[in-house]
């Protein structure tokens, strides 16, 4: 990864964190047809991996009756996801970059606050219906990418599938995958390249929130 590719992703987590702008596109995973159709497709023409899809949509069905679609699951499962990034930023760089977020609280209040007040600006976007989710993801296609993305998400970033997988909230990750991919791209680019880049992202981070 090139210092310019560092200098694309601190940009992009620092505008997850401060801009609203970047959350327009919330909720376009459900109405996108042609994307859910395409899943739909391939979900027919995929025979070598039908039983373990069988299987996915059993937890699936499950999870659902169980109430995984909820703006609750939604705002914990990418919590989740900002606990796994923050586990690797001292509480110093924590406070640093998301004292802006907090609103200008100090102490251990600023990082929890911060990812709070985060989680909910993507989890109770409008577009978000979670009546509409439940009953579209019993629909073939947003079933079939629901189960795709989980995949890909387990052999891309096991991390974070795993911290996901717990509760089943893995299912939900199409619906926000956008609008987290900075962070699930930094946590990736640590395991990938080692702690030395992931500090070095961080201090760019830092820099920008000032």
């Amino acid at each position: 990864m090139t210092e310019a590719d560092l200098d694309e992703l601190a940009d992009r987590i620092v505008k997850m964190l401060t801009t609203t702008d970047f959350y327009e596109g919330m909720g376009s995973g459900i109405s996108e047809i042609g994307k859910n159709y395409g899943y739909l497709a391939y979900g027919f023409i995929d025979t070598d991996s039908r039983s373990s899809r069988e299987r996915e949509v059993e937890r699936l069905i499950r999870a659902i009756h169980k109430g995984i679609v909820s703006r609750d699951k939604i705002i914990e499962a990418i919590t989740r996801i900002f606990n796994i990034f923050n586990r690797n930023v001292s509480e110093a760089k924590k406070e640093a970059i998301y004292n802006k977020v907090a609103g200008g609280l100090v102490g251990g209040f600023i990082v929890s606050q911060a990812v709070m007040i985060t989680s909910k600006r993507i989890g109770n976007m409008p577009k978000v219906s979670t009546a509409m989710v439940y009953y579209v993801l019993l629909l073939g296609g947003m079933m079939d990418r629901a189960i795709y993305r989980s995949r890909s998400l387990r052999e891309q970033n096991p991390e974070v599938y795993s911290e996901l997988r717990r509760d089943d909230l893995d299912l939900l990750f199409f619906l926000f995958e956008d609008q987290v991919e900075p962070l699930v791209e930094a946590i990736k680019m640590r395991r990938t390249y080692g702690a030395g880049m992931f500090n070095n992202l961080i201090d760019k981070v830092e820099y920008r929130m000032k």
